[in-house]
């Protein structure tokens, strides 16, 4: 047993696979091996470590299959293999798209009577990009238009409520014949 626990270890790193834990093979495979010098018949002809080898390659294949059958039926972890759908996540990706267009006609039309200064800082901030692709911070807008960052703050809040308010009624509201009734 002791001269073949290379041929053990060997044969486990050659069948170990993601799904398979390298001392679980090792294990079954010292296992198989006390089992193979039980068995084993010098008057047969064959070498042992050619015995060895049959009986800890089959032991291997065994315990893949039961492992494998046992993550089938007791899934303890999230398997991206048996996930079916993404349905909900389209569902929830479309509803944000169907928002931000709902927004940009609201601010198109002005729907939300935002003054001239909160229409500027809501594009300024929220839909025109830097050259380098971000968004435009508080002090940089303050910059552009000649106030304070605070005060840029404070009107982008009171425009971002007047405009939560009319998508709520115009969008959201089912009563109101929103897109949340059709």
């Amino acid at each position: 047993a002791e001269y073949n626990l290379g041929l053990v270890l060997a044969m486990a790193k050659r069948a170990a696979e993601p799904v398979l834990d390298l001392s679980e093979l090792v294990s079954e495979g010292n296992l198989a091996l006390l089992r193979a010098i039980d068995k084993f018949r010098v008057s047969r002809g064959y070498k042992f470590s050619t015995y060895a080898c049959n009986a800890i390659l089959h032991a291997l294949g065994r315990l893949r299959k039961r492992t494998l059958a046992r993550r089938r039926r007791f899934c303890a972890s999230y398997e991206p293999d048996y996930d079916r759908s993404d349905h909900q996540e389209v569902k929830v990706e479309q509803h944000e798209r169907d928002c931000v267009e709902e927004l940009r006609r609201i601010l198109a039309n002005n729907t939300s009577e935002l003054s001239d200064t909160e229409r500027r800082i809501i594009a300024h901030r929220f839909f025109e990009a830097q050259d380098d692709g971000r968004r435009m911070t508080l002090m940089e807008v303050g910059r552009l238009i000649g106030m304070t960052k605070e005060r840029v703050r404070q009107i982008q809040n009171r425009a971002l409520a007047k405009l939560r308010a009319t998508l709520e009624v115009e969008y959201l509201d089912p009563s109101a014949g929103g897109l949340a009734s059709r």
